[in-house]
């Protein structure tokens, strides 16, 4: 069979699969929907880091920090996003924050000659101290931090079978980010 087919028939067993275990999950009284909500609120910063890592990796760079900048991105993001009271700008905050600190990382390595693996773990080292400092000194409670629900980034609700599904447009964001 040719790669090309058996590409796609892998991916009509895939479909299949997940359609039957949502199928399971109804008859059993478990709402789908809920999962699929779940998942797509998993997937979208592991999608929108995994867009920008793929974009490192075409310009030869390799990027061990991101969970580094993952970290402090999302602190910088809730931080701004309760100081203006708006989840979208603590959002694009978090993103410029992000940006800032891989633009600093990539610096590094081209300019300053940094060996891209001991830089990218340097930053993950100094990014979970930071955070837990930063959880400190600005909530002043250690590990954990509850968003407030008000500052939430609003649902668009979709109906599907006969349910509504409630996604992020940011969601929708990544989803579109990895395809494109």
């Amino acid at each position: 069979m040719k790669p090309y087919r058996l590409r796609v028939l892998w991916l009509l067993i895939g479909f299949v699969a997940v359609a039957a275990t949502i199928y399971a999950m109804s008859f059993f009284g478990l709402k789908p929907t809920r999962l699929i909500e779940f998942a797509l609120l998993a997937l979208t910063p592991l999608a929108f880091a995994a867009v920008g890592e793929c974009i490192n990796e075409k310009s030869g760079q390799i990027n061990i920090g991101i969970e580094g900048i993952f970290l402090i991105s999302a602190v910088a993001g809730v931080f701004w996003a309760e100081v203006f009271e708006s989840g979208l700008l603590g959002l694009l905050m978090g993103g410029v924050f992000g940006a800032l600190i891989g633009g600093i990382l990539g610096l590094l390595n081209v300019y300053g000659r940094a060996e891209q693996v001991i830089a990218g773990m340097g930053l993950n080292i100094l990014a979970i101290g930071l955070f837990q400092y930063l959880l400190m000194a600005i909530w002043a409670f250690p590990g954990i931090h509850i968003f407030p629900r008000t500052l939430v980034v609003p649902r668009i609700s979709i109906p599907l079978i006969g349910e509504e599904l409630a996604v992020s447009p940011i969601s929708l964001a990544a989803i579109a980010a990895a395809f494109a």
